[in-house]
């Protein structure tokens, strides 16, 4: 039985075989009141529990399950665009994508370095001519072309010489910057546009009868 002391208002626990023994009488702990414990009963009220899981709770449960559903949601949607941004050096050689890629980097701080594709560039034409007064000078002439989606950076031109017999006789590297005219030396090759190249080599050895384009 819970009682409350009509005086001070402590509220306290007593068992019926004190009220019985003091006639239902009862001393407060806190301010020495005698009263009536029975008359000053407290009733207690339903649970505070039960009521807070009854009302409270359905309202946290619904605010929860939409926050979930968010985050859920921004998740499928981070995951594949942290995937574009990882890749995007290597989706740019996409041909589906890589135009549309390289178009948002243009807004974007994508940080994106040309990417090399040589396999992309095409040989349209080449010649090897001796020269009418040197035979030991060659007049080296190539048009190629960036098939690539994307702009690149020029290649490095690697010429081989052959002789007759299909033998190697000579051998050579050269930068963008020595095929190159000095206006496009520091641009990039773009997407379908013929570049044509001139080169006079001198080679020692008389008898250059084929040759080979390598780009690096």
């Amino acid at each position: 039985m819970l009682t409350c002391c009509p005086s001070c208002g402590t509220k306290f626990r007593v068992v019926p075989e004190h009220l019985y023994a003091a006639a239902g009488k009862v001393r407060c702990g806190y301010c020495q009141q005698i009263f009536d414990a029975q008359r000053s009963e407290v009733t207690l009220g339903p649970p505070i529990l039960a009521t807070y899981a009854n009302d409270v709770t359905p309202e946290l449960k619904s605010k929860w399950n939409i926050f979930l559903l968010l985050g859920t949601l921004l998740l499928f949607v981070a995951l594949p665009i942290q995937w574009i941004w990882w890749e995007r050096s290597w989706l740019i050689t996409v041909p589906s994508i890589g135009s549309m890629i390289t178009q948002s980097c243009q807004y974007l701080p994508c940080g994106l370095q040309p990417i090399r594709v040589p396999e992309k560039i095409e040989v349209l034409q080449r010649s090897l001519q001796p020269d009418l007064k040197n035979p030991k000078i060659f007049h080296f002439q190539m048009r190629m072309v960036n098939n690539a989606s994307q702009k690149q950076p020029f290649p490095l031109l690697e010429l081989r010489l052959f002789n007759s017999q299909s033998e190697l006789i000579g051998q050579r590297r050269f930068e963008p910057q020595q095929y190159l005219a000095t206006k496009t030396q520091d641009s990039l090759m773009l997407p379908g546009t013929p570049i044509d190249v001139a080169l006079d080599l001198f080679h020692a050895q008389v008898g250059v009868s084929g040759f080979q384009i390598d780009f690096r």
